[in-house]
């Protein structure tokens, strides 16, 4: 089955004098293409955004223009290897995408901690059942690297960052009753975020270069419980 989508987001244009994230005018469309595989089925699509909005003198955190994005959804079944009997199954859902930004002419603002660049990820989800207990364990990976130039007279600016995260976590649903769900969830963060620097000015006597490059770790833990009704 393939479907096609199209759209347009309009923000109003921000007031103030405080640092803001202002699109402007967005123009989306895409297409997805949905086929049945053995026991299960793919979902593959393809989206385009645009959008138009000012720097505001210099205080929109947005970095212009817009992205392309390719992403691959399968949902399947695995057997559930503690079944005797090998009739109950598991719902897998495996996600993967990537997103490589065009027309982002700030890209290289001091506010931001590295260039906005290409976006890797990928996610999957497994639905474990256990009695009245559903355990969902989800695994992802992101991946994300980035540059930008930028001249001043005769000093030419450069700046390259990369970052990752691996972020593992797990749901369980606990009925309560008819009505109520209990949700408690946890989950672990780690990874990396980095960026180098170079300064370069050509001279009489020569080229003159400098450079500086940071790495700082990521990491974090979290937990939350969530209730829920449905009639």
């Amino acid at each position: 089955m393939l479907a096609a989508r199209g759209g347009i987001e309009v923000e109003p244009r921000p007031d103030g004098t405080l640092p803001v994230y202002w699109r402007g005018t967005t123009l989306r469309g895409g297409l997805a293409l949905t086929s049945s595989t053995g026991g299960g089925s793919m979902t593959a699509s393809l989206e385009a955004t645009r959008s138009s909005g000012d720097s505001l003198g210099g205080r929109n955190l947005f970095p212009g223009g817009g992205s392309v994005t390719l992403q691959v959804v399968t949902d399947l079944s695995v057997p559930n290897p503690f079944d005797p009997l090998d009739d109950e199954r598991w719902p897998v859902r495996a996600l993967t995408f990537y997103s490589r930004p065009f027309g982002n002419d700030r890209s290289d603002q001091p506010n931001l901690i590295i260039p906005q660049g290409n976006l890797f990820g990928a996610v999957g989800t497994l639905l474990v059942s256990a009695g009245d207990l559903v355990f969902a364990p989800t695994l992802q990976l992101l991946r994300e690297t980035s540059a930008s130039e930028s001249s001043a007279g005769i000093i030419k600016n450069r700046m390259t960052g990369s970052a990752w995260t691996a972020q593992t976590g797990i749901d369980v649903t606990i009925p309560l009753g008819r009505i109520f769900e209990l949700t408690p969830q946890a989950g672990y963060t780690f990874g990396s975020v980095g960026a180098s620097f170079s300064q370069s000015a050509v001279l009489r006597r020569g080229r003159v270069s400098k450079s500086t490059a940071f790495t700082d770790a990521i990491l974090g833990s979290w937990l939350s419980v969530q209730l829920s009704a449905g009639f």
